[in-house]
């Protein structure tokens, strides 16, 4: 694997793992603390899951094809 496709893994391990963190707390919050909603930095964090799903689909996919040229 190139440092490339390595870098791009390591990033999309990052936002997934923010994203997942950020759904979690999402649905977290109300329940500890009585029924109001997460800040709006939460809401916004969300997206990074499917983002970083995608970074990690792309270097993969990127790093097969350099593999075969």
């Amino acid at each position: 694997m190139g440092k490339l496709v390595s870098v791009a893994v390591s990033v999309s391990i990052a936002l997934f793992a923010i994203g997942l963190i950020a759904i979690a707390a999402l649905f977290l919050t109300p329940l500890l603390t009585g029924g109001s909603t997460a800040p709006t930095w939460v809401y916004a964090l969300t997206p990074l899951a499917p983002v970083g799903f995608l970074v990690g689909i792309v270097g993969i996919v990127a790093g097969g094809r350099e593999e075969r040229s």
